[in-house]
């Protein structure tokens, strides 16, 4: 099995950190640099929600460091990938140097000796990578960041639609396959996720991972919440049967002991929306919302199939 690169992004308008960076870390297959300038539409094209760190050459980018690292952290692909900044300023002086509104990890200095500036960086990685392990998947922002969004959509009082994302028959699945498909499994989502944002959505839209296989999207443009769900399962749908072993697919079903020590068949993994406007958000309690919720997950799994319940709640 192929190692999975740790990919290292470099904002650096004249290459002269990427440089110093590439001859530091050398050969060492499970590192990749990646170099683009401070330009929005690059940096936006070379970016991943998995890469695990960004470097910014502060006085070699057009523009603005605080803007540029505001942004970064505001987008839902970058907002917890860890940012460090490649400065001159002296060591003596950084101190006092003002850090930004936008929180980033550290300033580096532009080290010239590549042993140092490779013990610096490596130490970095490797500690993002032992914080990505305490959750598998692609690191999409949890709990705690999904509560702040909802409350800064609900203060800005712009329109937009939250979709609660959850898969059918998952919990079955991983205890006939095994975790490690299990995790296979919520990967492959979040990378349909990640894409049809990507494509369809704007530079405000969110996903959040819940937990297990629940996620949570804040689209902004209402006008393409129903074919971005259409989007969604129909990829879906698509690709979840190559999770599959053939006897399971020519069965289009597996069987696993239930609760009661008989064995039940379950279908293929399908996928339930459920889609809720931010009128209901601003006028429901937050507790009366997730047993909303709740409640309309339950009509969505009694569908057979995937299913987009594209109608919002309306409030009580």
């Amino acid at each position: 099995m192929n190692e999975k690169k740790k990919n290292i992004v470099i904002i650096d308008d004249n290459g002269d950190v990427l440089g110093r960076m590439v001859r530091a870390f050398g050969n060492e297959s499970d590192v990749c640099m990646k170099g683009c300038t401070s330009k929005r539409a690059d940096y936006d094209s070379k970016l991943h929600v998995d890469d695990y760190l960004i470097v910014i050459n502060e006085t070699r980018i057009e523009t603005d460091l605080n803007e540029l690292v505001s942004y970064l952290k505001n987008r839902f692909l970058y907002c917890i990938t860890p940012i460090v900044v490649a400065t001159d300023t002296p060591q003596e002086e950084l101190a006092g140097k003002n850090m930004l509104e936008a929180p980033f990890v550290s300033y580096i200095q532009k080290i010239y000796d590549n042993e140092i500036l490779h013990r610096l960086v490596r130490n970095l990685v490797d500690t993002f990578e032992s914080q990505r392990n305490l959750n598998p998947l692609m690191g999409f922002p949890a709990s705690k960041i999904i509560f702040e969004q909802v409350t800064e959509n609900v203060n800005s009082g712009e329109q937009f639609t939250m979709m609660y994302v959850d898969l059918d028959n998952f919990k079955e699945y991983n205890e006939y396959y095994g975790f490690g498909n299990g995790d296979l499994v919520l990967v492959f989502l979040g990378d349909i996720l990640f894409k049809v944002v990507s494509e369809m959505g704007s530079d405000k839209d969110f996903i959040g991972h819940v937990g297990g296989d629940d996620f949570v999207l804040f689209i902004h443009d209402k006008s393409v919440v129903k074919a971005m769900g259409q989007r969604i399962i129909s990829d879906f749908d698509a690709g979840i049967r190559s999770f599959y072993k053939e006897h399971d697919l020519s069965n289009n079903y597996i069987e696993v002991r239930n609760r009661a020590g008989e064995m039940e068949r379950i279908n293929i993994m399908s996928i339930s929306i459920i889609t809720l406007d931010d009128d209901v958000l601003t006028s429901i309690p937050g507790d009366e919302i997730y047993i909303m919720m709740m409640a309309e997950k339950k009509k969505a799994k009694k569908q057979k199939g995937s299913v987009m319940l594209d109608q919002p709640i309306e409030a009580r």
